[in-house]
Protein backbone atom coordinates (compact mmCIF):
# COMPACT_ATOMS: atom_id res chain seq x y z
CA UNK A 1 0.00 0.00 0.00
CA UNK A 2 1.61 3.29 -1.42
CA UNK A 3 1.73 6.55 0.48
CA UNK A 4 -0.65 9.93 -0.84
CA UNK A 5 0.11 12.66 -2.07
CA UNK A 6 -2.08 15.86 -1.83
CA UNK A 7 -1.61 19.79 -2.57
CA UNK A 8 -0.99 19.70 1.54
CA UNK A 9 1.68 17.26 1.74
CA UNK A 10 2.56 13.41 1.87
CA UNK A 11 -0.22 11.08 4.04
CA UNK A 12 1.72 7.80 5.04
CA UNK A 13 -0.11 4.83 4.90
CA UNK A 14 -0.15 2.46 8.35
CA UNK A 15 1.80 -0.23 6.32
CA UNK A 16 2.42 -2.83 9.45
CA UNK A 17 -1.39 -2.98 10.42
CA UNK A 18 -2.44 -3.15 7.05
CA UNK A 19 0.37 -6.23 6.37
CA UNK A 20 -1.23 -7.71 9.95
CA UNK A 21 -4.48 -7.45 8.97
CA UNK A 22 -4.06 -8.92 5.28
CA UNK A 23 -2.32 -12.44 7.29
CA UNK A 24 -5.30 -12.85 9.35
CA UNK A 25 -7.58 -12.01 6.96
CA UNK A 26 -9.47 -15.34 5.49
CA UNK A 27 -9.42 -13.78 1.86
CA UNK A 28 -7.20 -11.27 -0.17
CA UNK A 29 -7.74 -7.48 0.49
CA UNK A 30 -6.35 -6.69 -2.09
CA UNK A 31 -8.08 -9.00 -5.23
CA UNK A 32 -10.14 -5.78 -5.91
CA UNK A 33 -7.49 -3.17 -5.66
CA UNK A 34 -7.52 -1.71 -8.71
CA UNK A 35 -11.03 -0.13 -7.77
CA UNK A 36 -8.72 2.37 -5.91
CA UNK A 37 -7.75 3.56 -8.85
CA UNK A 38 -10.40 6.24 -10.39
CA UNK A 39 -11.80 5.89 -6.62
CA UNK A 40 -11.98 9.69 -5.37
CA UNK A 41 -13.83 9.86 -1.92
CA UNK A 42 -10.64 9.36 0.20
CA UNK A 43 -8.87 12.53 -1.61
CA UNK A 44 -11.43 14.79 0.31
CA UNK A 45 -10.53 13.10 3.39
CA UNK A 46 -6.94 12.90 3.15
CA UNK A 47 -7.18 17.00 2.64
CA UNK A 48 -9.11 17.32 5.68
CA UNK A 49 -7.27 15.51 7.60
CA UNK A 50 -3.91 17.37 6.42
CA UNK A 51 -5.42 20.01 7.33
CA UNK A 52 -6.63 19.41 10.77
CA UNK A 53 -2.74 18.52 11.36
CA UNK A 54 -1.51 21.41 9.97
CA UNK A 55 0.58 21.32 12.80
CA UNK A 56 2.76 18.60 12.16
CA UNK A 57 1.11 15.68 14.47
CA UNK A 58 1.95 13.07 13.16
CA UNK A 59 -0.59 10.47 11.91
CA UNK A 60 -0.82 7.41 9.38
CA UNK A 61 -4.15 5.77 7.94
CA UNK A 62 -5.31 2.15 6.89
CA UNK A 63 -7.84 3.34 3.76
CA UNK A 64 -10.71 0.76 3.24
CA UNK A 65 -12.84 0.92 -0.10
CA UNK A 66 -16.37 -0.57 1.17
CA UNK A 67 -17.94 -2.73 -2.10
CA UNK A 68 -21.55 -2.60 -2.69
CA UNK A 69 -24.83 -4.40 0.05
CA UNK A 70 -26.30 -4.90 -2.93
CA UNK A 71 -25.60 -8.79 -2.69
CA UNK A 72 -26.70 -9.09 0.50
CA UNK A 73 -29.77 -6.88 0.28
CA UNK A 74 -31.14 -8.82 -2.48
CA UNK A 75 -30.89 -12.13 -0.02
CA UNK A 76 -32.95 -10.37 2.52
CA UNK A 77 -30.69 -10.35 5.19
CA UNK A 78 -27.99 -8.51 7.00
CA UNK A 79 -24.11 -7.56 6.27
CA UNK A 80 -23.01 -9.37 8.91
CA UNK A 81 -24.31 -12.90 7.45
CA UNK A 82 -21.93 -12.04 5.48
CA UNK A 83 -18.85 -13.95 5.94
CA UNK A 84 -16.58 -11.94 4.46
CA UNK A 85 -17.25 -8.68 5.82
CA UNK A 86 -17.87 -10.36 9.22
CA UNK A 87 -14.05 -11.40 9.06
CA UNK A 88 -12.85 -8.13 7.74
CA UNK A 89 -14.75 -6.65 10.96
CA UNK A 90 -13.45 -8.56 13.46
CA UNK A 91 -9.90 -8.97 12.25
CA UNK A 92 -9.95 -5.28 11.81
CA UNK A 93 -10.99 -4.73 15.54
CA UNK A 94 -9.10 -7.13 17.44
CA UNK A 95 -5.82 -5.86 15.04
CA UNK A 96 -6.35 -1.86 15.87
CA UNK A 97 -7.08 -3.01 19.35
CA UNK A 98 -3.75 -4.64 19.80
CA UNK A 99 -2.00 -1.74 17.86
CA UNK A 100 -1.07 0.75 20.22
CA UNK A 101 -2.45 3.60 18.32
CA UNK A 102 -5.19 6.46 19.15
CA UNK A 103 -7.60 5.42 16.27
CA UNK A 104 -9.91 7.57 14.62
CA UNK A 105 -12.72 6.33 12.15
CA UNK A 106 -13.68 8.62 9.21
CA UNK A 107 -16.54 7.51 6.76
CA UNK A 108 -16.26 9.28 3.43
CA UNK A 109 -19.55 8.71 2.81
CA UNK A 110 -22.70 10.96 1.09
CA UNK A 111 -26.76 9.59 0.92
CA UNK A 112 -29.51 10.46 -1.37
CA UNK A 113 -28.91 10.33 -5.57
CA UNK A 114 -32.09 11.58 -7.15
CA UNK A 115 -32.80 12.70 -10.49
CA UNK A 116 -32.68 11.89 -14.02
CA UNK A 117 -29.06 11.47 -13.93
CA UNK A 118 -29.34 8.87 -11.57
CA UNK A 119 -32.54 6.87 -13.35
CA UNK A 120 -35.58 8.98 -12.37
CA UNK A 121 -37.96 9.57 -14.86
CA UNK A 122 -38.22 13.20 -13.32
CA UNK A 123 -36.22 15.69 -12.08
CA UNK A 124 -36.63 16.26 -7.81
CA UNK A 125 -39.37 18.79 -7.33
CA UNK A 126 -39.65 21.28 -4.49
CA UNK A 127 -42.30 19.46 -2.32
CA UNK A 128 -39.96 15.96 -3.62
CA UNK A 129 -36.67 17.53 -1.63
CA UNK A 130 -38.42 18.64 1.23
CA UNK A 131 -40.10 14.64 1.70
CA UNK A 132 -36.05 13.37 0.81
CA UNK A 133 -35.23 15.43 3.71
CA UNK A 134 -37.53 14.14 6.14
CA UNK A 135 -37.12 10.66 5.06
CA UNK A 136 -32.84 11.81 5.16
CA UNK A 137 -33.23 13.12 8.30
CA UNK A 138 -35.23 10.03 9.94
CA UNK A 139 -32.81 7.58 8.38
CA UNK A 140 -29.76 9.95 10.20
CA UNK A 141 -32.09 9.58 13.32
CA UNK A 142 -30.70 5.34 13.43
CA UNK A 143 -27.68 6.58 12.68
CA UNK A 144 -27.59 8.85 15.93
CA UNK A 145 -28.41 6.08 18.05
CA UNK A 146 -25.62 3.61 16.99
CA UNK A 147 -28.44 1.56 15.50
CA UNK A 148 -26.50 -0.35 12.60
CA UNK A 149 -29.39 -2.36 11.89
CA UNK A 150 -32.31 0.07 11.92
CA UNK A 151 -29.88 1.72 9.77
CA UNK A 152 -29.74 -0.91 6.76
CA UNK A 153 -33.14 -1.85 7.32
CA UNK A 154 -34.75 1.09 6.42
CA UNK A 155 -32.77 1.49 3.24
CA UNK A 156 -33.25 -2.43 2.68
CA UNK A 157 -37.22 -1.50 3.08
CA UNK A 158 -37.64 0.77 0.36
CA UNK A 159 -35.35 -1.42 -1.79
CA UNK A 160 -33.14 1.87 -1.68
CA UNK A 161 -34.75 3.78 -3.95
CA UNK A 162 -33.01 7.03 -2.81
CA UNK A 163 -30.09 5.49 -4.02
CA UNK A 164 -27.88 6.05 -0.75
CA UNK A 165 -24.41 4.84 -1.69
CA UNK A 166 -22.74 5.61 1.85
CA UNK A 167 -24.63 2.56 3.24
CA UNK A 168 -21.66 0.62 3.39
CA UNK A 169 -19.28 3.02 4.36
CA UNK A 170 -21.39 4.53 7.06
CA UNK A 171 -22.84 0.51 8.59
CA UNK A 172 -18.88 -0.50 8.80
CA UNK A 173 -18.73 2.95 11.10
CA UNK A 174 -21.39 2.14 13.37
CA UNK A 175 -20.13 -1.60 13.41
CA UNK A 176 -16.88 -0.56 14.43
CA UNK A 177 -17.18 2.45 16.74
CA UNK A 178 -16.89 2.36 20.32
CA UNK A 179 -19.52 5.37 20.92
CA UNK A 180 -22.66 5.80 22.82
CA UNK A 181 -24.55 7.79 20.28
CA UNK A 182 -23.93 10.21 17.33
CA UNK A 183 -24.73 14.05 16.56
CA UNK A 184 -26.16 15.41 13.67
CA UNK A 185 -24.13 18.55 13.09
CA UNK A 186 -25.38 19.69 9.50
CA UNK A 187 -27.75 18.21 6.69
CA UNK A 188 -27.60 19.68 2.83
CA UNK A 189 -28.85 19.05 -0.56
CA UNK A 190 -26.59 19.63 -3.52
CA UNK A 191 -29.12 20.20 -6.73
CA UNK A 192 -27.32 20.66 -9.97
CA UNK A 193 -27.57 23.59 -12.08
CA UNK A 194 -30.35 23.33 -13.77
CA UNK A 195 -32.31 21.10 -10.69
CA UNK A 196 -32.05 18.36 -12.61
CA UNK A 197 -30.72 15.58 -9.70
CA UNK A 198 -29.84 16.14 -6.58
CA UNK A 199 -27.16 14.36 -4.24
CA UNK A 200 -27.72 14.89 0.01
CA UNK A 201 -25.07 14.56 2.66
CA UNK A 202 -24.15 15.43 6.10
CA UNK A 203 -22.14 15.75 8.57
CA UNK A 204 -22.03 14.05 12.00
CA UNK A 205 -19.86 12.71 14.74
CA UNK A 206 -19.56 10.59 17.54
CA UNK A 207 -18.82 10.23 21.39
Amino acid sequence: MKDFETPLGTVQSETALITELEKNLPFDPFQDEIVHKTEHTIEFQLLFLKYCFKDGTPFKVIPVLCSSFHDVMSKGVAPMENPQFNAFITVLRDTLKASSYRTCFIASADLAHCGVRFGDTSPPSHDFLLNLEREDRALLGAVEKMDSEAFYLDIQRVKDRRNICGLPPIYTLLTLLDADQGSLLDYQQSVEPGGGSVVTYASMVFN
